[in-house]
């Protein structure tokens, strides 16, 4: 591992990326089926072999039903976490864990049957909302505590320029969350703009949308219809406002707001 077998003075960088939490969840030989006996959280509405329907083909193809399908991911992330720890475990050993930033953080989410889906590529929460953890130990004041802020991948790459005390070039997409990591009062985004490309096989359409602090608001190319919630009092999504009274002033400002962001991007 390079910060182990070399002796330096100066600072290291290691990015270490898994593709474990990727179908088909090929788990360590001697964790597979540590989970056999345990019941999986699957929503209660979820048809067993959602994975073999509709759109769900390409991630289900041949490998049974949905519970044994989550029980072998979370073996697999089982064996990812024990690799993780080996990490943390030598910064400790080598004096250096105090000061080191760590970032745990993914690209996406999944879906485990909500909204009758499998997989990664939709707008809803279990998908787009990721975990982003950070150990900072000279910088975060509340060792363990949460912020509430939006922060999104592209803000990584200036606050690390941030923390290494490097200009933070203009091209550069995101914004720096170190402030919020010092404050939990920080003020962070309010809304950010959400785009999404269709690929084969993935049955999915093409989708512009918007996310704010309280709403979602999602277009599809096609025919599907347009997507509104009130996350603040339906985080699951599971009442959709596009076309209701509540919701035609909202669709307006919203449609609004993200073909504003949207144009931001292209400048």
């Amino acid at each position: 591992m390079c910060i182990r077998d070399r002796e330096r003075d100066n600072p290291f960088c290691l990015y270490l990326s898994y593709k474990t939490a990727h179908f088909p969840f090929l788990p360590p030989k001697d964790l597979a089926g540590m989970y056999a006996d345990e019941t999986p959280p699957i929503p209660g509405e979820v048809d067993p072999w959602l994975g073999r329907a509709d759109g769900n083909v390409f991630e289900g193809t041949m490998v049974g039903s949905i519970e044994n399908l989550y029980r072998r991911y979370c073996e697999a992330v089982t064996g990812m976490d024990r690799e993780i720890s080996r990490v943390l475990t030598y910064l400790d050993e080598a004096g250096v864990a105090d000061d080191t930033i760590v970032i745990y953080a993914s690209d996406n989410g999944y879906l485990w049957g909500e909204h009758r889906l499998i997989g990664i590529n939709w707008h809803y929460e279990e998908s787009i909302k990721i975990q982003f953890i950070v150990r900072c130990p000279w910088l975060v004041p509340d060792e363990g505590g949460t912020r509430s802020q939006m922060v999104l991948n592209v803000d990584l790459a200036p606050t690390l320029l941030e923390l290494a005390g490097l200009d933070i070039p203009d091209h550069v997409q995101g914004t720096s969350f170190l402030p919020i990591l010092s404050r939990a009062d920080a003020p962070g985004r309010d809304a950010w703009f959400y785009e999404y490309y269709k690929y084969f096989p993935e049955d999915v359409p093409n989708m512009i949308g918007v996310r704010t602090k309280t709403h979602k608001f999602v277009q599809f190319e096609g025919r599907r219809k347009p997507e509104l919630y009130d996350l603040t009092v339906d985080p699951k999504e599971e009442n959709d406002l596009f076309g209701t009274p509540e919701g035609e002033e909202l669709t307006t400002e919203l449609a609004n707001l993200m073909h504003t962001l949207e144009a931001e991007l292209e400048t």
